[in-house]
């Protein structure tokens, strides 16, 4: 079952929606297309294998960061799925790693190796059976981010000046 929430107002600019995938079924795949958007994924069990356009199969990390894809592709799992996904706006990105968006086009990549820091969300969540904690704790998380960008901007602001 897939449920939906939306972001507080602070991050509505950045954060598109929340969504979180539980499910026992052992056959689920999906086929994945070009929406325009970043995901933000924690799988909080087994992660999704991906079959590319050349057929070649890959495991998603734990927690990945998916940029916008140009073409589809199909995702897999074999098991229960809990799985937690955070829908960026494409300027996002910039906003919370400092990468344009461009440079994360059809790749997933292991999050923790753009931004060490989102480990911290992964250990916090894992254990947590309600959507709602682990969104709360995503939440705080990128509020604090802004507020680090925003002191640095105004730092080099006024040092510019």
């Amino acid at each position: 079952m897939i449920t939906i929430k939306y972001p507080s107002n602070l991050l509505s600019k950045y954060v598109k929606y929340y969504w979180h995938l539980k499910t026992d079924d052992e056959n689920l795949s999906q086929r994945i297309i070009p929406t325009g958007e970043i995901q933000l994924l924690f799988h909080n069990q087994k992660p999704f294998k991906e079959q590319l356009q050349n057929n070649k199969t890959i495991i998603q990390p734990q927690n990945l960061i998916c940029g916008q894809v140009t073409n589809y592709k199909d995702v897999f799992c074999s098991n229960e799925t809990d799985m937690t996904g955070v829908v960026l706006y494409p300027y996002s990105a910039n906003v919370f790693f400092k990468i344009p968006s461009y440079e994360l086009t059809d790749y997933s990549v292991d999050i923790c190796d753009i931004n060490k820091n989102f480990k911290f969300i992964k250990t916090q969540t894992t254990d947590l059976n309600s959507f709602e904690e682990r969104i709360k704790i995503i939440e705080d998380y990128l509020l604090k981010e802004i507020f680090i960008k925003n002191i640095e901007h105004f730092s080099i602001s006024r040092n510019s000046a």
